[in-house]
């Protein structure tokens, strides 16, 4: 692919190439630029026309570009894999970017998110450059709100920020820090920098460093500065949340995706699990070993068991019929109307543990299913998987965890909204009793999930 780049780059740039490019039809060409997939084509081609000496010079590359940006609106993130690849590993962000081509790279930003362009950095630091390269773009023409466009550099400075410290490598990666510093700068947000600051006086700390025990608590110190910030951001939904203070906690501890002794036990498990959940296992496992942080060892835990309920129950119930039936959402009763909420399709939001074990408790409800019409639509996708998922939301909202008999829906929320009286209560005992709870007999409710998946029906 990255060959196939690089000639079409070379050729627009040899005059010689013309003619053996242009064995097509001109007028049928004419006509097809002037359609709206090739408007951005149209007003920056010719800023560089100069450069490039064949007839429509990096057209392949535009609508190859194009059509790949325009295919991560309607994928998933796991199938976006091979476009990612050739985005940020093999650099081509920087000819999309550099062409001007900025619509491009916000339909993938908007689609996908910022973290899909810098991977928290996990195998090449320079991710995180391209992270700005796509708010840049984004900025540029105004596709993106500029606090969503603030708030998102502040995240991955914040995480680039953990991560670098926990593997040493500030001084290395001075550079890419550097940029995104200036990135950030640009906003002039007060809050960012505050974080800037912060990052400062880190930075000289840093260089004082030499123990590694001390160095991974500091970083550990960072992180939960930083999910305190988080916790008590009510800007963001619950599950947005959630999913910010995870890319933190993947930045304290990067997996190189082996899998170590203590995983293999989930081997029967392994292969019914998407790759999301595998690596919050992994996770989990390698904060408990190396940190002995019980919460934030818990918190991917957790996170995995919602990741498996959006894969097999919540996301075919949007795809279902079912959903499609319900044309306006009606909820009649005030007590239920928060879980009634819960079950709207929202992009890139699904229902959580929060809410999971009352939608159980309503299903199995006659009254909550004639108050609110997305409650009953539920109810009949579920079908012959309704007993098995009323099961797993009782279980969920009674098995009782830990010396003070937390429940799991309250370890849930205590991390996610930084309940101080329940998160210094979390020890290894309710990891364990956690870890058998989603894994082992005789609950393994993450079993049960997958049992009464409905992905497939």
């Amino acid at each position: 692919m990255y060959k196939f780049i690089v000639e079409t780059i070379v050729s627009s740039i040899d005059p010689e190439e013309n003619d053996a490019w242009m064995d097509f039809d001109e007028e049928k060409c004419n006509k097809l630029l002037n359609e709206s997939f090739f408007d951005e084509y149209n007003k920056t081609i010719g800023k560089v026309a100069n450069q490039y000496k064949r007839k429509y010079p990096l057209i392949e590359l535009y609508a190859f570009t194009k059509l790949q940006s325009l295919a991560t609106t309607m994928l998933t993130e796991e199938f976006t894999v091979d476009i990612n690849y050739i985005w940020t590993f093999e650099d081509l962000i920087v000819n999309i970017y550099e062409l001007g081509w900025y619509d491009i790279i916000s339909t993938v930003y908007k689609a996908q998110g910022i973290h899909w362009f810098c991977n928290n950095g996990e195998n090449d630091p320079i991710m995180y450059k391209w992270a700005c390269y796509a708010v840049s773009a984004c900025k540029r023409n105004h596709s993106v709100k500029d606090e969503k466009l603030k708030s998102d550099l502040a995240d991955i400075y914040s995480e680039l920020l953990i991560a670098f410290t926990i593997r040493n490598s500030i001084e290395k990666n001075n550079d890419i820090i550097n940029y995104v510093k200036e990135s950030v700068i640009n906003f002039d947000d007060e809050k960012i920098n505050a974080i800037i600051d912060s990052f400062n006086t880190l930075k000289k700390e840093h260089e004082l460093l030499i123990d590694e025990k001390r160095q991974l608590n500091e970083g550990i110190q960072l992180l939960r500065e930083q999910i305190k910030e988080l916790q008590g951001n009510n800007q963001k939904t619950d599950f947005e949340r959630i999913e910010e203070i995870a890319y933190r906690v993947y930045c304290l501890s990067p997996q190189d995706g082996k899998m170590s002794d203590k995983v293999k036990k989930f081997e029967k498990l392994w292969n019914d699990i998407d790759e999301n959940s595998r690596k919050d296992i992994k996770l989990s496992i390698s904060i408990f070993e190396k940190f002995k942080s019980f919460d934030l060892a818990i918190f991917p835990m957790i996170r995995s068991l919602e990741h498996e309920f959006v894969r097999h129950i919540f996301e075919p119930f949007y795809n279902s019929q079912e959903y499609k039936n319900v044309d306006i959402p009606i909820c009649k009763n005030k007590k239920i109307k928060k879980t009634h909420e819960s079950l709207i399709k929202k992009k890139n939001v699904y229902p959580t543990l929060g809410n999971i074990p009352f939608i159980g408790i309503y299903v199995a409800n006659e009254n909550a299913k004639k108050a609110s019409n997305l409650i009953n639509a539920f109810d009949m996708f579920l079908g012959d998987k309704r007993n098995g998922f009323i099961e797993i939301c009782k279980i969920l909202y009674t098995h009782k965890i830990g010396e003070r008999n937390y429940k799991l829906v309250d370890i849930r929320n205590g991390i996610a909204h930084g309940d101080d009286d329940i998160t210094r209560n979390i020890n290894k005992k309710c990891y364990e009793e956690i870890s058998h709870m989603l894994y082992e007999p005789p609950l393994q409710i993450l079993y049960k999930v997958i049992e009464n998946s409905k992905l497939y029906f």
